[in-house]
């Protein structure tokens, strides 16, 4: 390869890269709701920036979702395997906490839709 050949693949990496980060930056809006719902249904609608702690039923009992600081988690669950809560704190748009044993799920919204490489 020659020196021009080099440059013009270098530029070209260079372009995707810089391509790359601004079309991923610009897909995240703010967070700025929670949605959360049991069996299929939507039980509550709550501001991720209100600090509080909601108890939802399920088939197994109850699981608890907790908001603090802009985050939302499932800290407690009647599950076995426990996986909702090890999922730990999510805050992004799109970003969810599903605990399928007791059929509860967490979902943070915004502004805008999160979009990863599938649904892309």
């Amino acid at each position: 390869m020659t020196a021009g050949d080099w440059l013009v693949a270098l530029l070209l990496s260079a372009l995707i890269v810089v391509a790359s980060v601004l079309a991923w930056r610009s897909q995240t809006g703010p967070a700025e709701k929670v949605i959360i719902t049991a069996g299929g249904k939507t039980v509550s609608v709550l501001d991720i920036h209100r600090d509080q702690v909601v108890d939802v039923d399920g088939p197994l009992g109850t699981s608890r979702v907790e908001i603090r600081g802009g985050k939302v988690r499932i800290s407690a669950s009647p599950c076995s395997n426990h996986l909702c809560i090890l999922r730990g704190w999510v805050q992004t748009t799109g970003d969810s906490v599903v605990c399928l044993p007791n059929r509860v799920a967490v979902t943070v919204v915004g502004g805008d839709p999160y979009y990863d490489a599938v649904t892309f």
